[in-house]
């Protein structure tokens, strides 16, 4: 297994406890998404990087805090992205 993905991001939700992402990367967590919790402690960094990058259709790594499984949501430990 591995810990992080490369993808662009197709769709992007929130409720009152985190935000879910899902990418086009190959391998997928649970449902597809992968989730940024709101107690995150760099969450508004990642969330804007996160948008900047769906809406300029551009490339981003999501790391996740343990294996992709698709059996649980990727927790989303960072994002990185290449402009």
């Amino acid at each position: 297994m591995t810990d992080s993905v490369h993808g662009k991001i197709t769709r992007v939700y929130t409720d009152e406890n985190q935000v879910y992402i899902k990418s086009d990367a190959v391998l997928k967590p649970k449902s597809g998404y992968f989730r940024l919790l709101l107690t995150h402690p760099n969450y508004n960094a990642v969330y804007s990087l996160l948008l900047s990058s769906a809406i300029n259709k551009k490339t981003v790594k999501l790391r996740t805090m343990q294996d992709i499984s698709p059996t649980e949501y990727g927790e989303i430990n960072y994002v990185s992205v290449d402009f």
